[in-house]
C-alpha cells in the first residue's frame, strides 16, 4: 500500500467521523458589532466576554452586547503576523 492509498482511507475515515446531526445543532450568534479584527475571546464570571482586537485593542463585551474598552493594555506592535492574539483569565480571578 502507498503512501498516497493511506492517506486516501485517513480522509475516508475523518470524514465518515464528523456526524451531520450533531452540525444541525449549531447556530450562529452575533454578539457585538464594531470590533476591529477580534482575534481571542474568552468568558467571564458574570456571562461578558473579554475580546482582543489584533491593532492592540482589549474590549469587555457584556450580556447585552454592549462593547466597552478595557484601558491599562501595554502597546502592541500589529504588523504583518504579529498583534494582540490570546487573553487568558488567572485561575484565581473571579
Amino acid at each position: 500500500m502507498t503512501l498516497r492509498h493511506v492517506r486516501h482511507l485517513v480522509f475516508a475515515f475523518l470524514f465518515s467521523c464528523t456526524s451531520p446531526l450533531a452540525m444541525a445543532d449549531l447556530q450562529m450568534k452575533t454578539i457585538a458589532e464594531g470590533l476591529d479584527t477580534p482575534w481571542s475571546i474568552t468568558e467571564l464570571p458574570d456571562q461578558g466576554f473579554l475580546v482582543t482586537e489584533r491593532p492592540g485593542g482589549l474590549k469587555y463585551v457584556s450580556v447585552s452586547g454592549d462593547v466597552i474598552p478595557v484601558t491599562g493594555v501595554p502597546e502592541v506592535f500589529a504588523q504583518r503576523q504579529g498583534g494582540l492574539f490570546d487573553v487568558v483569565l488567572h485561575p484565581d480571578f473571579s
